[in-house]
């Protein structure tokens, strides 16, 4: 039977999502558990939706893999032996599915707020990336086109609060960030990174309208703007439209990263707050 599940992992604690010799990854500590319990038994027939960078966290990558495993002990034997990584949902799937040919990506971005960060022009900023547009820049991927689309983005900010005895007027604001949100089908290698170093460059005014525009017709960024760093970003989830819906598992959120927190999103606050 050939199976797809739902994972999160805090990125931070890994060197990126694919195996590397030597090195630890979601991929090698997922297969090294797997294969341990009997679980899988040829890794040739394993695939993922989507590889993050090191440091990069995700609420949703898919993995798929052919088991003879019992289905309803899969998820609870591989979350009694992985670290940093929790299985959330698992459903089986035909033996022709493949889990990067999803239909939409969700990404997530925080980013740390500062009074002089202007939100007005990095929304602006964010707004010249929807359509359809030449991202040759913003990668050193020369293997694939680089034209994509970018479905939906939006920048808005957030605020983290600290509650006493559920009493609101008591509550105090602990973090202000901004959220930045991108969707496409597909991205390319440190695509999403570049852009978000884009918007940011363009709210503290390193880069106008303009560049921007010149930037998604394949010309050079300038050398102000850098690449967003990996930890405060999050894969939020890969869809495959009505031919593949998942339900995740009913798991509490201090479930999900028992050791950091007892939150989903705390890999991600925690790199805000610099711990």
């Amino acid at each position: 039977m050939r199976y797809a599940v739902k994972v999160a992992y805090d990125g931070r604690q890994f060197h990126g999502s694919q195996i590397q010799p030597d090195l630890r990854t979601v991929e090698g500590d997922f297969l090294d558990a797997a294969e341990k319990l009997g679980i899988v038994q040829d890794r040739s027939n394993f695939s993922r939706a989507s590889r993050t960078d090191a440091g990069v966290s995700a609420l949703g990558n898919v993995f798929v893999f052919d088991s003879d495993f019992r289905n309803d002990a899969i998820v609870p034997a591989l979350n009694s032996r992985l670290r940093d990584i929790r299985i959330r949902g698992i459903i089986p799937v035909s033996e022709d599915f493949n889990p990067r040919w999803a239909t939409r990506r969700n990404y997530r971005y925080y980013l740390p707020y500062t009074p002089e960060f202007d939100v007005v022009r990095a929304k602006n900023a964010a707004s010249l990336f929807r359509g359809t547009h030449d991202f040759s820049s913003y990668t050193r991927d020369r293997t694939k086109t680089p034209i994509i689309e970018i479905e939906e983005i939006m920048v808005k900010k957030g605020t983290l609060s600290l509650g006493f005895d559920n009493d609101a007027a008591a509550s105090r604001e602990i973090l202000r960030f901004m959220q930045i949100d991108i969707s496409a089908q597909h991205f390319l290698w440190n695509m999403v990174r570049w852009m978000v170093g884009t918007i940011t460059a363009a709210g503290f005014g390193k880069i106008g309208e303009e560049g921007i525009r010149s930037s998604l017709g394949g010309a050079s960024l300038p050398k102000a703007v850098k690449p967003a760093r990996p930890d405060l970003l999050l894969l939020m989830d890969v869809e495959y439209g009505d031919a593949f819906r998942m339900t995740p598992l009913e798991v509490g959120g201090e479930d999900i990263f028992p050791d950091t927190a007892g939150s989903l999103f705390a890999p991600i606050f925690c790199a805000l707050f610099g711990v």
